[in-house]
């Protein structure tokens, strides 16, 4: 892995997420790209509008200069930093193409009970959008050498196009295992062994070179499942691999999924299941 991109905003939330990125990329020896993206003030001059931008422009640029110092002295890895003006979603899509990035990292913010029952926020928006592998770190995950990674995904979706290299590549980095979860409502199992041995021996092949084992688990509620697998595993990072119109739809609910960050406490990873 070569290059990590972490957006920020600069709340408690994303230095947490750039401190913990910083401490991934000094593990894995690759290079940071912090990137602000802020919002074009609406004014009746062009002349004006044009100015503002670039005023703001350079204000970000030394707010991010700063933090990339810090990372530097730090972790003793190489920062670039990038401030521009437009929407988080599509700017992250176009950065990660020209700068090959492997990995982004964004922070999830810790919220009251209150704020728990509002859908929607950056970290989910951005998750909705990302074709690249994404690594949503909450804020009372704390780094840790990734010894023990859990993949949770529906064995028979997944596809050449799976960004499972990057897993490996953390494993790989960080001298972990990988244990790849399926589980499966009760009435779904029937039938399924030959389809499981297929589909293990096509992961054996994704991950060789990385220690991993398999886990069946039957249970009607999925994000129950992962957590109680997460406690049992005493996994260090979740990865998940999303596909459309299946059983696991309700876990990249809005909602759902940010229930799920809330109460497991380790990064989680995920991984696009196409181009």
């Amino acid at each position: 892995m070569k290059t990590i991109i972490v957006p920020t905003d600069y709340s408690a939330a994303a230095i947490h997420a750039t401190d913990y990125a910083g401490q991934l990329a000094k593990t894995l020896r690759a290079g940071l790209i912090l990137l602000h993206v802020f919002q074009r003030p609406t004014l009746i001059s062009t002349t004006l509008e044009v100015n503002s931008v670039n005023r703001m422009a350079l204000e970000h640029e030394e707010k991010l200069t700063l933090l990339a110092e810090q990372l530097t002295e730090t972790y003793g890895i190489e920062v670039d930093k990038i401030a521009t003006t437009g929407h988080l979603p599509e700017i992250l899509d176009e950065l990660v193409k020209q700068k090959q990035a492997e990995l982004v990292v964004i922070g999830m913010h810790a919220l009251s009970t209150a704020e728990r029952l509002l859908v929607g926020s950056t970290t989910t928006t951005v998750m909705e959008y990302a074709n690249y592998p994404l690594l949503i770190v909450p804020q009372e995950a704390t780094f840790k050498p990734l010894k023990h990674m859990l993949l949770a995904c529906e064995y028979q979706y997944l596809t050449g196009q799976t960004k499972l290299p990057v897993l490996r590549d953390l494993a790989l980095g960080s001298g972990g295992e990988i244990e790849v979860l399926h589980i499966e409502e009760p009435e779904m199992v029937a039938g399924k062994i030959g389809e499981r041995v297929q589909t293990g021996q096509y992961l054996d092949r994704m991950l060789k070179g990385v220690a991993h084992s398999y886990a069946f688990v039957e249970r009607d509620d999925i994000t129950e499942g992962i957590l109680q697998r997460i406690q049992t595993f005493q996994a260090d990072l979740l990865a998940l691999v999303p596909r459309e119109h299946g059983i696991w739809d309700i876990l990249f609910n809005r909602s759902t999924t940010r229930k799920l960050i809330w109460q497991m406490h380790i990064p989680l990873l995920v991984l696009p299941n196409h181009a």
